[in-house]
């Protein structure tokens, strides 16, 4: 029996906790961070796979992808031991973007974030490369040795910036990833889940 509801205009963390519920609802409650890394990184790969062919297809390959990275994104976000881990990803993300308005919803961030003069590719380029500061971060939360001499990261912090490039990339097709994740999550409520 489906429960789940996302409000209209949600925030951050209204997406973070139906993303948590419909986690326990689907059985993928008991993954751990780890396995959220590669299903994320397999994730931006089919990703920067459908951009890369975009001339060649709709727009609409781009749009489930950019969906399928944000529920990742969120599910990770659930995961991380931080006290309060609902607001702590919306507080980076809104220091990134230089506003302190916490009442936003998710769509007007993403309507705010500068404009970039960055290609596609160059955008995909970057999401890879903070994609591997995150698991870096990750790493050394789960205790994953490391070089010594790495630097300390915030992974909150990564985690919002992995957000914000995937919000520039929207911005570069003109996608709204509330409307995105809403016609994923139609498509998902339909299918059978097994684990």
């Amino acid at each position: 029996m489906d429960m789940l509801f996302l409000k209209h205009s949600p925030s951050l963390c209204d997406f973070q906790n139906y993303v948590h519920a419909l986690e326990i609802e689907r059985g993928f409650a008991h993954e751990n961070l780890a396995q959220k890394c590669l299903l994320l990184g397999e994730e931006i790969g089919e990703l920067c796979e459908a951009i890369r062919q975009y001339a060649s297809q709709s727009v609409n390959s781009v749009a489930g992808e950019l969906a399928d990275v944000l529920i990742i994104l969120f599910s990770m976000a659930n995961r991380l031991e931080t006290t309060d881990a609902y607001t702590t990803l919306q507080k980076h993300f809104l220091s990134f973007i230089h506003k302190k308005n916490t009442s936003l919803s998710f769509s007007q961030m993403q309507q705010i974030i500068p404009s970039t003069s960055h290609t596609t590719e160059v955008l995909c380029l970057q999401l890879v490369e903070k994609n591997g500061l995150l698991f870096k971060c990750i790493r050394k939360l789960e205790r994953i040795k490391l070089d010594a001499s790495s630097k300390t990261m915030n992974t909150d912090q990564k985690l919002a910036e992995v957000l914000l490039t995937l919000c520039q990339i929207a911005n570069r097709f003109q996608l709204n990833l509330e409307t995105l994740f809403r016609e994923k999550e139609a498509i998902n409520k339909t299918r059978k889940w097994q684990v």
